[in-house]
């Protein structure tokens, strides 16, 4: 599935806090409309660690009397990374910005999976820039490394989906801030996380993409389409961008000198990619860098339209094991070219 996204994450777009647990028993009338505190309906019972991983949903634990959008975050509470905010509940929409178009097929998938659990869903839509005046908006904001490395104003209230390995590229000033301004930072990788708090002290919650209807097709969705390598006229696929990337380009240099008919290709947009997926015998999954984590990201289109992928084994191979466990084919960088060729003689003997 899709990251699971429930009301306790954006219902009310305001229960970004620390650790605090709910209480069932309190009504609005035991305080004036439009300002119950999270603070004020907290017990000892249910913590808010378990609300905010999807054990207990916040609605599951909030009486019938207090309403979601009726919950204000205290403004002496630090949210995000180390920035105290006042975070008031006349948030409007919750906007979804894309930072990349190599994150393309994120953003439709993103708002499929908030409207499907948000109270208001008509408030929710994708936008192609940023409105930094806007107070009554939440944004959130995918790949906000995509914004560039100079520092911009940003956003009042916003959440990062934090798409890139935290390496030496991300470590400065400018983009450390960009992530401690947020209202709450997403990642996709454990491996950012447990590096981001040990190197930023900022924390942030695992929310790795799944699968969503909207990065499928019609066909698989429905049932009528099996899966066969008849008419597949593309031996091996990768999208992802390569000129600036040797490693990338030796692999397509070497597909090239081994006859393989390949495609790689970056400029597609989300339908594009689905017809390249569904032409191709093999798809490849590869890092820019040596030493990288799993790119999940890319993996996601492709098993949701039923792709043979053939994965290089990251440096996270916690992350691999599921996706192994699960079809997978994963091989060091030096082996990719002459499993892809394996890969494609056992299909001609099929």
């Amino acid at each position: 599935m899709f990251p699971k996204l429930d009301r306790s994450i954006l219902a009310s777009s305001n229960d970004m806090c620390p650790n605090k647990s709910v209480r069932t028993n309190m009504s609005l009338q035991e305080v004036p409309s439009g300002e119950v505190l999270l603070d004020d309906v907290l017990s000892d019972e249910v913590l808010l660690d378990d609300v905010l991983s999807g054990e207990v949903l916040l609605d599951d634990v909030l009486s019938d009397e207090v309403l979601l959008d009726e919950v204000l975050l205290d403004e002496s509470k630090s949210v995000g990374g180390s920035t105290s905010l006042e975070f008031l509940s006349d948030i409007k929409g919750i906007w979804i910005y894309n930072a990349s178009f190599g994150t393309r097929e994120l953003g439709p998938a993103l708002l499929s999976a908030i409207r499907s659990v948000y109270f208001k869903p008509w408030n929710v839509k994708l936008v192609d820039s940023l409105d930094e005046d806007r107070d009554d908006i939440l944004y959130i904001i995918i790949c906000p490394a995509g914004l560039g490395m100079k520092g911009i104003k940003m956003p009042k209230y916003y959440i990062n989906w934090q798409l890139e390995y935290l390496n030496g590229n991300y470590d400065n000033d400018v983009y450390v801030n960009r992530l401690r301004g947020a209202l709450s930072n997403w990642d996709y990788s454990q491996f950012n996380i447990d590096i981001c708090k040990k190197r930023y002290n900022i924390e942030s919650i695992y929310v790795p993409p799944g699968f969503n209807e909207t990065i499928s097709t019609p066909d698989i969705l429905n049932g009528s389409y099996l899966y066969t390598d008849e008419g597949k006229d593309v031996d091996v696929l990768f999208l992802g961008y390569c000129e600036a990337y040797p490693r990338r380009i030796h692999i397509r240099d070497n597909c090239y000198r081994s006859h393989m008919r390949m495609w790689f290709v970056s400029d597609l947009d989300l339908e594009g990619m689905k017809r390249a997926i569904r032409r191709s015998k093999i798809c490849i999954n590869m890092a820019a860098f040596e030493g990288f984590i799993l790119h999940k990201i890319r993996m996601n289109i492709l098993l949701a339209n039923q792709a043979c992928v053939l994965s290089e084994v990251s440096i996270d191979r916690e992350a691999d094991i599921p996706y192994g466990e699960n079809g997978v084919c994963f091989v060091p960088y030096e082996s990719i070219i002459e499993k892809a060729w394996d890969l494609l003689l056992s299909l001609i003997h099929i």
